[in-house]
């Protein structure tokens, strides 16, 4: 059998078409234009116990839409902000990340598969682990709501459809649901920043401490002190960071807001003092009920039992349920009667 000799002009045209080939099959896809997705993702809730507890896998697969676009590769740039604080709280999710790699990673599904690793190593960090302080949440949500641009997509995710309705906002129960939404109006509307409200204060019921209202930033300065000086490592150093603590307590809190005492026991648990704490939640007890506050503390150790409390709530069970007693019924009585709220320092 003879071979087929081609004639050069064969092999232009066979150069040509592969070459053409190799255009349509490899050129759609470096078409794709890279688009920043800036994500702002709002909390007001803590996410974790623990400033070191990792980011909530939710919160990673929010940072990458459904990848459906035909027009663009969405590159994202994600930041978490947290209500119900004062200062300052957007933390940028890989602002470490982009200096690292700044001009150096072209290919997107690299860059991408790069800012997902990195998101799985970090933790939540500080303002991310604490409580609510004694504001109204509410009104400070919406007003963030209200200076939101108007090319803004804003979404919540919230299964409290009915309350979401008068906010004229899309509501969403899953986060694949969001994700596709993402993707949808990314690529066919001139949308440029996303904010989903992972848990809209949507009701009232947030707790609004109108009988103490002394000082919550002063509150909220010690509860940060006190979470720093309790992820000290080294014993000595920790226990001494704590006594300043304490010192700071006793001198700058106000005696009649029982939220100062409860960070006075906290502060003795972190330091494993565990009956003086125990007296410390006795006294703050007495003061919320004092200042018709029980349900709130009642609340927020029901929360944390399992937690930070869970020396007192497992080791103590006998005086704990009489604590519960107190608090669910308001009498102070249920405790021991001879014991006073100790004045300040």
């Amino acid at each position: 059998m003879k071979l087929r000799h081609f004639s050069k002009k064969s092999y232009t045209a066979f150069f040509n078409i592969t070459v053409l080939l190799l255009i349509l099959v490899f050129g759609g896809c470096a078409s794709k234009e890279n688009k920043d997705f800036n994500l702002t993702i709002v909390v007001s809730q803590k996410l974790g116990e623990s400033s070191h507890e990792k980011l909530p896998q939710d919160i990673i697969e929010l940072c990458f839409p459904i990848d459906d676009c035909s027009k663009y590769n969405f590159i994202p740039k994600p930041t978490l902000y947290r209500l119900g604080f004062e200062q300052e709280t957007e933390k940028s999710l890989i602002t470490p990340l982009e200096k690292r790699f700044a001009g150096n990673l072209k290919n997107p599904k690299l860059l991408k598969r790069e800012i997902e690793k990195y998101l799985s190593t970090q933790t939540i960090g500080e303002v991310f682990s604490l409580s609510n302080p004694a504001i109204n949440l509410k009104s400070q949500f919406e007003a963030y709501l209200a200076n939101l641009s108007s090319h803004t997509l804003i979404i919540f995710y919230s299964e409290n459809n009915q309350q979401a309705k008068k906010y004229n906002v899309p509501v969403f129960n899953t986060i694949d649901d969001i994700r596709d939404t993402i993707s949808q109006e990314l690529c066919d509307k001139g949308v440029k920043k996303v904010v989903v409200f992972l848990d809209p204060p949507l009701s009232d019921a947030a707790p609004q401490f109108k009988n103490i209202t002394q000082d919550d930033h002063t509150l909220q300065e010690i509860i940060e002190m006190n979470k720093t000086a309790s992820q000290i490592k080294d014993e000595i150093k920790r226990k001494e960071a704590l006594e300043k603590v304490a010192y700071v307590i006793q001198k700058t809190g106000n005696p009649q807001n029982w939220r100062f005492v409860y960070e006075l026991m906290k502060n003795r648990i972190y330091g494993k003092e565990h009956h003086e704490a125990f007296d410390l939640l006795k006294k703050a007890v007495i003061i919320a009920i004092e200042h018709n506050q029980g349900k709130y503390l009642l609340d927020l150790i029901e929360e944390e039992k399992d937690g930070e409390l869970r020396k007192l709530s497992r080791g103590h069970k006998q005086e704990w349920e009489k604590i519960l007693m107190a608090l669910k019924e308001s009498d102070t009585s249920l405790l021991h009667a001879h014991e006073q709220v100790a004045g300040k320092h």
